[in-house]
């Protein structure tokens, strides 16, 4: 017998074998690469809309003097925040400033957060822990950070979009 006649069908045979179900695997425990990543994906993309949320809040947070007035506060919370932030948690920031985050004073300032962790217990829910960084004149001109905070987030999803529930900004 040639090999080469001979091989090329046994070849054949185990490569059929190898793309079909498993004998005596059901059909319903069967699984895909594709049905495997999803959850995967999914959870990847539900941290970077997450980080992505923090990051923004981080961003915005010198643009809210929390030393203001509480009524020239209220009209840059739901500006700065608004789509940011849950309905409760705006709710309660515009009913009592004093709860509110953000620039405390003129130098340095909040300049960004930086997240060292995502903790995503639900789908629909993420706790977030990271530090915000401040920047003073110096830093913008010889680079470096003038101050670190610690903050941790609660970051929720109604439907498609991910917002902050709850922050907390520690102490120096």
């Amino acid at each position: 017998m040639n090999l080469r006649h001979g091989l090329w069908p046994m070849a054949l045979i185990l490569l059929m074998a190898g793309c079909g179900q498993q004998v005596g695997t059901p059909a319903s425990e069967t699984t895909t690469a594709a049905s495997t990543a999803s959850p995967a994906t999914a959870a990847s993309a539900d941290r970077n809309a997450v980080r992505d949320v923090v990051e923004r809040f981080g961003k915005q947070m010198q643009k809210v003097s929390v030393l203001a007035p509480p009524d020239a506060m209220r009209p840059q919370l739901k500006k700065v925040y608004g789509d940011l932030l849950t309905p409760d948690l705006l709710r309660a920031w515009l009913a009592d400033p004093s709860l509110a985050v953000g620039r405390d004073v003129s130098s340095p300032w909040p300049a960004g957060i930086d997240i060292d962790r995502i903790d995503c217990p639900t789908t629909i829910r993420c706790h977030v822990q990271g530090q915000v960084r401040y920047l003073g004149s110096n830093e913008v001109e010889h680079g470096g950070v003038a101050a670190r905070r610690p903050v941790r987030l609660r970051v929720e999803r109604k439907g498609t979009d991910w917002r902050i529930a709850a922050v907390e900004v520690g102490k120096n």
